[in-house]
């Protein structure tokens, strides 16, 4: 399975299927050649962002109390042009937030690595890659580049903040200038924090993969200093509850317990990574079927065939091509009456019934096609069904490969 990066690192479809980034999103355009969506919870978010950037910037002096005589002088607008300010302030807010992926995309695939689609979301955006990065350096360059876009970002607002001061420009200006510097350090030096999957925790396990060359034992670390850090975050939110910062607590709580599962659960997603690594659709097969004819009674179907092989269904042929499967259920449900009048080939169910893949199949992409839905599949080799593997079958596999590698 491959990782995304985001604000706070990775992503995670893992075993077992627990999704915490999105999978969805409308289009909205291309950077780089690099597909931009927006997923619908991101639309919360910004409602949120707009608004609250429009309360401060009806009330500045509280946030910017040295702005004091300098906004005496140019005042902000009153009316709507606070709120229009705050719409505007949140749209440049979340490019750049867009920014920071792009930074992480463009190292990306400046070092081989396929990036399929940028997605902003609820928490900020992700990154999806076409495959998992290969070594410690090209981990390192990516994770440092999110960051040091943001603080580039920042350096410039705050420059514009200068200049807008300087040519005594209307406070509607100078206040987001300053605000979006501002804002822009904070989640540079935020997603720095040394803790897995947030950008400094992947500098930091790059640096633990590279001096051990073991990425299993470098993510466990890190994921526990992930774990650590979001109950930092936890806990002065809870005090910032407390002496009656709600709001602000409120999302340093919300930020804690999401970091804290993604951490837990971006470890478990690479170990599940590493024990499919190299693993193909030929190494889950534990027997290859013998081929039904289609005229085969269904007795010895049962007694012979499906009594022997604990497979769900045998391809059916006819003249030496595949017509279709013959599953156990159907089997079972022939009524007494009729199980002498059917043999295989009018029991069948037309091929269309799973899904085919070759024996040369990642079992990542298994995996996949599992997630979304597939049951069972149909193993080819040169053009011939071999084996029937069910959902089931794949997961169990991997589960005892996870096992295998952890007491490892």
């Amino acid at each position: 399975m491959t990782e995304e990066y985001g604000d706070f690192g990775c992503s995670v479809t893992t075993f077992k299927v627990r999704i915490l980034f999105p999978k969805s999103g409308f289009r909205i355009g291309k950077i780089l050649g690099i597909e931009i969506a927006i997923n619908a919870s991101w639309l919360v978010i910004f409602i949120l962002v707009s608004i609250t950037f429009g309360s401060i910037f009806k009330n500045p002096i509280d946030i910017f109390p040295e702005l004091d005589s300098y906004l005496h002088v140019h005042p902000i607008p009153s009316g709507p042009w606070v709120w229009i300010a705050g719409f505007l302030t949140a749209l440049v807010f979340f490019a750049c937030l867009l920014l920071h992926e792009v930074s992480h995309s463009f190292v990306g695939k400046r070092n081989g690595v396929p990036i399929n689609r940028i997605t902003l979301f609820l928490f900020g955006g992700v990154a999806e890659m076409g495959e998992d990065v290969k070594d410690p350096v090209t981990e390192l360059k990516m994770a440092v580049a999110g960051p040091f876009a943001t603080f580039i970002i920042s350096g410039a607002f705050y420059g514009f903040y200068r200049l807008a001061k300087t040519i005594k420009a209307g406070g509607i200006l100078v206040v987001p200038f300053l605000y979006l510097s501002l804002v822009n350090l904070a989640i540079g030096i935020f997603n720095l924090l040394p803790g897995f999957p947030l950008d400094g925790g992947r500098i930091l396990r790059a640096f633990l993969w590279k001096a051990t060359g073991n990425l299993e034992k470098a993510t466990k670390i890190g994921s526990f200093c992930g774990q650590v850090v979001a109950l930092f975050l936890i806990g002065g939110g809870v005090y910032s509850v407390l002496i009656d910062n709600v709001a602000g607590g409120f999302w340093l709580v919300i930020i804690g317990f999401f970091l804290y599962r993604l951490a837990q659960i971006s470890y478990r997603q690479t170990v599940f990574r590493l024990a499919s690594e190299g693993i193909t659709a030929s190494d889950l097969i534990t027997v290859r079927l013998p081929e039904i004819d289609a005229e085969t009674p269904l007795t010895p179907l049962r007694d012979y065939y499906f009594a022997w092989y604990k497979v769900p269904a045998f391809p059916v042929y006819r003249g030496g091509e595949p017509i279709g499967f013959v599953f156990r259920d159907d089997l079972r449900r022939v009524a007494g009456s009729e199980w002498d009048l059917l043999n295989a080939g009018r029991l069948s169910r037309p091929l269309q019934s799973i899904e085919f893949v070759e024996t040369t199949t990642a079992l990542d992409q298994l995996l996949r096609r599992t997630l979304k839905g597939a049951r069972l599949f149909g193993i080819l080799e040169g053009g011939r069904i071999i084996a029937v593997l069910s959902s089931d079958d794949i997961l169990k596999f991997m589960d005892s490969r996870i096992r295998s590698a952890r007491r490892r």
